[in-house]
């Protein structure tokens, strides 16, 4: 049987059946092999092709680049096959590989779409395409009967089995690669992706995680503002709870004993009845800690009665009673807590 060496990025082999020609070709080390041949098995061919990126020819003289010879092989086959079907088998031989790792137990990223782009070019249109799991795989030999696979010393593997996806489009979905990893792919090489549709899609899903990201950094900024602001809060209510507690204390003793003091005067005492209203009124403005109710209190018609003593040394400085001490310190406290909540706090709150 005459054997045909199809050596790596040199033209390959394309027989018609009859001739008895065995297409061999080994020393992958990350080459894809194209096994092809028609439904009728009338013609069949065997390419080794490096790389889908087109560079500098090394193999061939007189083309433009590594490639070439790949386009002219689907060419061939186009004229060759006269409209008859195509099958395509690819396949990465891995003498050694991780059937775990996809990229290992599948041809090599972007060999399915690349094929598919030359077949446009050349309108070779009715044609399927087999992507082929050549793990242990070192050497290929292809006549009309169909494809051998040899591995370690010549062992006979047959042919090889179906690879889990079948395109590079799941393919790309199983490495289990970062979106921008697989845009950054399928824009280094123009020839995995001669459409464009994986890039837009990478893309788009690129453009969403980020702006996914962005939202996420933005709730976790909020987050950590209202914290503070929650904070700051607390901080305030102590605050006020400062400024107010001792006074309230103050004025709960002073209305149990003006209450006290009520019940033991007789009947028509005016006096301690103010004194008894008044010291519950201005507590339960202290509670609220409403500065304009507390002020309202001045225009009681007994505020100066129960605020100001009545003695003649008090005709000029007008001395104050218990009660009108502790209504103006009421007043600085409920004052000095009013400005302390309309501080301007930043506006975190906001979205």
């Amino acid at each position: 049987m005459p054997r045909v060496d199809v050596v790596m990025d040199s033209g390959g082999a394309i027989s018609m059946a009859g001739s008895d020609d065995e297409h061999f070709t080994d020393g992958f080390g990350g080459c894809t092999a194209f096994y092809a041949r028609t439904d009728s098995g009338e013609i069949y061919g065997l390419y080794h092709l490096s790389s889908t990126l087109d560079r500098a020819p090394q193999m061939v003289d007189g083309v433009s680049d590594s490639n070439e010879p790949f386009r002219n092989w689907i060419r061939d086959l186009k004229a060759q096959t006269a409209g008859q079907q195509v099958h395509f088998f690819l396949g990465t031989p891995w003498l050694f590989g991780d059937q775990e790792k996809v990229e290992k137990s599948h041809p090599i990223l972007g060999m399915e779409r690349y094929l598919r782009k030359i077949c446009a070019q050349h309108e070779l249109e009715n044609y399927d395409i087999t992507l082929l799991n050549m793990i242990d795989v070192e050497c290929i030999s292809i006549t009309e009967k169909g494809m051998m696979c040899y591995g370690y010393n010549g062992k006979e593997l047959g042919t090889p089995p179906m690879a889990k996806y079948q395109t590079d489009e799941e393919i790309f979905e199983h490495l289990g690669w970062s979106n921008q990893k697989c845009l950054q792919y399928l824009t280094a090489d123009p020839n995995v992706d001669f459409d464009g549709r994986l890039r837009e899609k990478y893309k788009g899903r690129c453009e969403q995680e980020a702006l996914e990201k962005q939202q996420l950094e933005m709730q976790a900024k909020q987050i950590e503002m209202e914290a503070e602001y929650k904070e700051m809060e607390q901080q305030k209510q102590a605050k006020l709870v400062a400024i107010k507690q001792p006074i309230l204390d103050v004025l709960g003793n002073m209305v149990a004993q003006y209450q006290q003091l009520v019940d033991e005067s007789p009947k028509g005492d005016s006096q301690a009845v103010f004194q008894y209203l008044f010291a519950q009124e201005l507590l339960g403005a202290v509670e609220s800690g409403d500065l304009g109710l507390l002020q309202e209190m001045k225009r009681l018609d007994y505020f100066k009665q129960v605020t100001e003593k009545s003695s003649f040394s008090s005709i000029f400085s007008k001395e104050r009673t218990e009660l009108g001490k502790i209504f103006y310190q009421a007043e600085l406290a409920l004052t000095s807590a009013q400005a302390l909540r309309v501080e301007e706090s930043p506006s975190i709150l906001r979205k």
